[in-house]
């Protein structure tokens, strides 16, 4: 998971704005957008319904690879200070979810192409490192494993539902966050951010919110704006200097996300459009 040193962060005033280390105010729009073309309305039970979840995971996957369906034979060194990044949902070897997928895999499948780094990865992981030194052919082997692999991409589902859909299910919870766009948000930003007690973790920037604004049952829309304005900011300025220009080159993710708030649809009711994607059916994800 991500841990990250202390900084200084911005609050929230009891006018709305945010103010704080990064100087100056930001206007928090409290309002919604007129709305577009009216999706279908349904009951909203959250990502507990199964279809509401596999559009969460279209949205978030299009964030994190470019495509609504998830890519899991994606691999990648984007030279964010995290080594190599792989899979759907962004796991990179230097938190340990990378390994976890691979050891998760390696029960299923002894024998397969990604074993044999399991001591560099156990090695990389207890440091903490961004070291990418003994893996040379690692992004090759993921990319080469079939996307057809069920063992793998069973392993990766695990990974998701176990490091990071479960405790952001938590997490939102705690907020009163109810809808299935809050908790998509919720889930994103503990994918992005991680779930550790750093100042850009998942829990700081909830409980910043909390602090000022309550919890997000008063009005779930604004509550949702005022902690996407938030975690721009942690983007924008973030305490570990090894992410900040990833991280900065990928605030196009809240906009995307504000996109889709923006219309009222909190149920992720289809047909669902954002930042040039859209999901019509549920069937385009399976």
């Amino acid at each position: 998971m991500i841990y990250k040193n202390p900084k200084e962060l911005p609050i929230i005033s009891r006018r709305g704005l945010l103010v704080g280390a990064f100087g100056g105010a930001v206007s928090l729009i409290t309002g919604c957008a007129a709305p577009g073309e009216a999706p279908t309305q349904t009951i909203d039970k959250g990502l507990s319904d199964p279809d509401k979840r596999d559009i969460a995971i279209g949205v978030i996957s299009t964030f994190e690879t470019g495509t609504v369906r998830p890519n899991y034979t994606y691999a990648e060194d984007l030279d964010d200070g995290r080594g190599i990044t792989a899979g759907p949902w962004g796991v990179t070897t230097k938190w340990g979810d990378l390994l976890a997928v691979v050891e998760h895999y390696t029960e299923q499948s002894p024998g397969n192409t990604l074993a044999i780094y399991l001591p560099t990865l156990k090695t990389i992981a207890d440091q903490q490192s961004g070291s990418t030194d003994g893996l040379t052919g690692l992004v090759e082997a993921w990319q080469g494993i079939p996307s057809t692999d069920v063992a793998f991409i069973a392993a990766q589902k695990e990974v998701f539902d176990e490091w990071y859909f479960q405790p952001a299910m938590e997490h939102a919870k705690d907020a009163g966050i109810n809808s299935s766009l809050g908790q998509l948000i919720v889930v994103d930003t503990i994918i992005q951010h991680g779930g550790g007690d750093g100042n850009d973790g998942l829990p700081y920037i909830i409980e910043e919110i909390k602090s000022s604004a309550g919890q997000a049952t008063t009005n779930e829309i604004v509550w949702l704006r005022t902690f996407l304005e938030v975690r721009r900011l942690h983007l924008l300025h973030p305490s570990d200097p090894d992410t900040a220009k990833a991280w900065a080159e990928s605030v196009d993710r809240i906009d995307m996300l504000l996109e889709i708030l923006n219309t009222g649809n909190l149920g992720l009711d289809l047909p669902l459009k954002w930042g040039g994607f859209e999901i019509n059916t549920i069937e385009e994800l399976r």
